[in-house]
């Protein structure tokens, strides 16, 4: 007959330095995607030196962001928070309204973040945390994918009306952050499937020594093991 004890022995079980790392690495990746999506987001009309396209013009330069557009012979530059239709002097239209859903993006991807790290300091890997850095990453991509068909599709009408168009900064560091969250729900899909075999493990450990372990202990194994860990 085994005994019951109150205060089980916390066991040593593997896999939970790697855990922590995939958490880690995910956690830091997380936190540079966030820093360019919002980047990326206050490009052009705010951050002037920051933007998808340029267009260059004989007389003037026509810079695109996310929430607008500047000129650099005026300085003038329009924006409008609910997207926007730059018509080219050549009549090209260039539209912006799908790429209102970078903010989208860049906000859950900001909390997703905050989780990662609260997993991190809490040394569990929630399902909950995998689930919200795959939601965040879907979101990443469908802004890239807007972003590129906005764009890439501006860029080629301007050259077809013998215009110079060229892409900016933004189009990389957003390329960047959503390869940088494709890696994110990968580490933190890794690091949950390991956070469930180490609960597995640590459960029959604990079985194997006789003990009556109470259920909460079950549920608290991976943090109590990764404390002595």
């Amino acid at each position: 007959m085994g005994t019951f004890t109150d205060n089980p022995p916390k066991p040593k079980v593997p896999h939970l330095k790697s855990t922590r790392w995939l958490l880690a690495a995910a956690a830091y990746l997380a936190i540079g995607s966030t820093v360019l999506l919002w980047l990326c987001t206050f490009s052009t009309p705010h951050i002037k030196s920051l933007y998808y396209l340029k267009v260059k013009e004989e007389s003037e330069n026509v810079s695109f962001g996310t929430f607008g557009y500047c000129r650099s012979k005026t300085g003038a530059c329009h924006e409008n928070t609910s997207g926007y239709r730059h018509v080219l002097t050549t009549g090209s239209d260039l539209p912006g309204s799908s790429v209102v859903v970078n903010p989208i993006a860049a906000g859950i991807t900001t909390v997703t973040m905050v989780f990662l790290i609260y997993s991190l300091i809490r040394k569990r890997a929630a399902g909950f945390v995998f689930f919200m850095t795959l939601f965040a990453t879907t979101l990443t991509v469908i802004s890239y994918i807007l972003v590129l068909a906005t764009f890439v599709g501006g860029h080629d009408r301007a050259k077809k009306h013998g215009l110079r168009p060229s892409y900016g900064a933004a189009m990389w560091l957003h390329l960047v952050a959503t390869l940088w969250m494709l890696l994110v729900s990968t580490l933190a899909g890794l690091a949950w499937f390991r956070h469930r075999r180490a609960v597995r493990e640590a459960t029959a450990l604990a079985d194997a020594t006789h003990l009556k372990v109470p259920r909460e202990s079950h549920d608290n194994s991976y943090a109590n093991a990764v404390q002595t860990a």
